[in-house]
């Protein structure tokens, strides 16, 4: 990614100014500020992204603060009956046995896919994560960047990024690399908040997902020409998940009190208490959901959460 400007700071921490990713233009428009960052849409693509941004090295630091505010929001162990249909797509790729989530936190989701005999990678920036993953489930992880892990050529049957899209420092660069160490024929699957959702409507630069390690913000045309621009052909674009229906400012908790998430309190402990017994009741009302979203999508409106792309490397 080009970067147009020299460093500067906000709130103390470096940031550097940046062109569009998907058409490296500079050719854009601010589109709104919160929290002395600006969020610019591109007028040639439509891309959405903040600039001036945080450097990695700004951002490797949150994230390292980060492993203990999502560990105590996610526990371990992960339900993988959550992750069946997306398994179960995988199973028609499978061929060189290979499985890879990149950004895989603490490699919770690959212990489903080890559980189903794949073999399991993961790359993980966050140095706390990475020792948990392979000190309690026996991963492999590489710490660092994708573009530092040097996995062979064609080598993966199947590549994950869940939530992860948003936060590259350079999308189009991991893309290319996925498209390296993809087999032909082998599957990308990615999900990422949605632009375009009813939620950033009714909350508008307030919406939760907005805050400045979430450097991209997608709609289902520039997730699929992203990734069109890479050599990866899209197969299926889907919309789902009505939330989250939250204000929460992450930026000024962890600037207020060194953390990223609010402490668990009330209605959050009793959920997580009795998650076990509520999980049914919760898979119900998600599965009822999100039906009228799927039809919108096969329609082509995507107005949920969530936007969900399946693309394939070209055979």
């Amino acid at each position: 990614m080009s970067n147009t400007g020299a460093r500067m700071k906000i709130d103390g921490r470096q940031v550097t100014s940046v062109n569009c990713n998907l058409c490296d233009q500079n050719h854009n428009e601010i589109i709104w500020e919160k929290d002395s960052f600006k969020y610019r849409k591109c007028k040639k693509c439509g891309l959405v992204f903040i600039s001036p941004r945080l450097t990695s090295k700004e951002i490797s630091k949150i994230y390292e603060i980060g492993f203990d505010s999502k560990s105590s929001t996610t526990p371990p162990p992960l339900d993988h009956t959550l992750y069946s249909k997306l398994f179960k797509k995988a199973e028609k790729y499978r061929m060189n046995n290979n499985f890879l989530d990149i950004g895989c936190f603490r490699g919770d989701f690959l212990v489903g896919a080890k559980n189903l005999n794949w073999n399991v990678y993961g790359t993980e920036i966050s140095e706390e994560a990475v020792k948990y993953g392979k000190n309690n489930y026996d991963i492999k992880i590489e710490l660092g960047s994708l573009l530092d892990a040097s996995f062979k050529n064609n080598y993966f049957d199947v590549i994950t990024l869940l939530d992860v899209v948003e936060h590259l420092t350079d999308p189009s660069e991991y893309l290319i690399e996925i498209e390296r160490i993809l087999r032909p024929g082998g599957l990308l699957y990615l999900d990422t908040p949605n632009f375009n959702s009813l939620n950033r409507y009714i909350f508008g630069k307030k919406w939760s997902v907005f805050f400045p390690w979430h450097l991209f913000y997608f709609t289902s045309k520039t997730l699929k020409n992203i990734c069109i621009k890479n050599n990866l052909q899209v197969i299926k674009i889907t919309n789902e998940d009505w939330g989250p229906f939250s204000t929460h400012n992450v930026y000024k908790n962890l600037t207020k009190s060194k953390e990223i998430v609010n402490k668990r309190r009330g209605l959050k402990v009793i959920v997580l208490k009795f998650r076990k017994q509520l999980k049914p009741v919760f898979r119900i009302i998600k599965f009822l959901i999100n039906i009228p979203l799927k039809i919108l999508s096969f329609f082509g409106i995507y107005i949920g959460s969530k936007s969900i792309l399946l693309a394939e490397k070209p055979r």
